[in-house]
């Protein structure tokens, strides 16, 4: 697991959090170094084999949350998927990579408590 952690903090993570967040780097690297290399293996298979989901249909209030810098879900997809989606918002979160809830844990909070209550 450790060649492959390595190269997903590498390719998934921002250049700023690369840069400035040593601590998100390190609880990311430790979460998938915690991974079972063979649940791993599947789940990437299971991902890989998944078939898209209707998400027209979806009708309660929704809200995407995606990184600028993310190279395996790019806000484009997110953006893509609010259109389909009726009345979706998109946060898309500056200098921010994959792991968003780690590396602008801050961020991610201010974007929930504005579309839950209206406010920062």
């Amino acid at each position: 697991m450790v060649d492959i952690a390595d190269a997903v903090v590498k390719a998934a993570t921002s250049g700023d959090t690369k840069a400035a967040n040593p601590v998100a780097i390190a609880c990311i690297r430790e979460l998938l170094m915690r991974q079972d290399p063979e649940g791993y293996a599947r789940n990437c298979e299971a991902l890989a084999a998944a078939t898209e989901a209707d998400i027209s249909q979806i009708r309660c209030r929704t809200l995407l949350v995606a990184g600028d810098e993310d190279a395996i879900a790019p806000s484009s997809g997110a953006r893509a998927m609010a259109e389909r989606i009726p009345g979706a918002r998109v946060a898309v979160l500056n200098r921010c990579g994959h792991w968003i809830t780690v590396e602008r844990a801050p961020e991610v909070n201010a974007a929930l408590k504005e579309f839950y209550f209206g406010r920062r």
